[in-house]
């Protein structure tokens, strides 16, 4: 949807991050619209009382078809990456994460808000071990009018049954997908494998992942 830079705020002498929407979006306003929402709700995010495991909006706008989302630079990597690295993680450090990004998702439930697309990538780790969120781009305020692509939103592997189902969501959706990572974080692996994205999420409706005593009985 956009790519992201590192530049630096002439005015305060930090690092920041710049997300800017591809040019072939520029011009499709779906494309627009659901940029300038991410803007609106993740400013909502850090300016009603911000919290230390969102990462922080600091301006958006446009200049004439540019439009570009400003954030702090959080230093560290994804979850993804970390997880690629290092394979499973010891279960304190595991339930440490989950609880800091359950956190972050209460604040944002606390405005009506749902994430959507909780997954490793969207799950920065600081040097020290704090956890942030980022990337409110499919999030969607509960009692705004449905604007989505049509089709599946979401990342199948992480998707509940209800988002695979295309139905809508609440709070409930993003626990489930918190859950996922956290099997992945202790197991290493995801409960459920496909070909396809759809086999994916069929499973999420219809199967029953392997206990985590199975998959790994330390």
């Amino acid at each position: 949807m956009a790519w992201v830079y590192l530049a630096e705020d002439l005015i305060h002498g930090n690092k920041v991050a710049v997300k800017i929407l591809y040019p072939q979006h520029s011009k499709d306003l779906l494309f627009v619209q659901r940029f300038n929402r991410e803007a609106r709700l993740s400013m909502s995010l850090s300016q009603s009382s911000p919290q230390p495991n969102v990462v922080r909006i600091l301006d958006y706008g446009a200049d004439r078809e540019t439009h570009y989302l400003v954030m702090e630079y959080v230093p560290g990597q994804d979850l993804g990456q970390l997880l690629e690295k290092q394979g499973p993680l010891p279960w304190r450090q595991a339930l440490d994460l989950t609880r800091q990004v359950a956190l972050a998702l209460r604040h944002a439930h606390e405005l009506d808000i749902i994430h959507r697309d909780i997954k490793p990538s969207n799950i920065m780790v600081l040097p020290d071990g704090t956890a942030r969120v980022l990337d409110f781009g499919i999030a969607r305020v509960r009692t705004s009018p449905h604007l989505t692509i049509a089709g599946f939103v979401g990342s199948p592997h992480y998707a509940a049954p209800e988002q695979a189902r295309g139905q809508s969501v609440d709070i409930r959706a993003d626990i489930y997908s918190l859950g996922i990572v956290l099997y992945r974080m202790l197991s290493g692996d995801l409960p459920f494998q496909g070909d396809t994205p759809w086999a994916v999420t069929n499973q999420h409706v219809i199967a029953t992942p392997l206990p985590l005593e199975d998959v790994c009985p330390d």
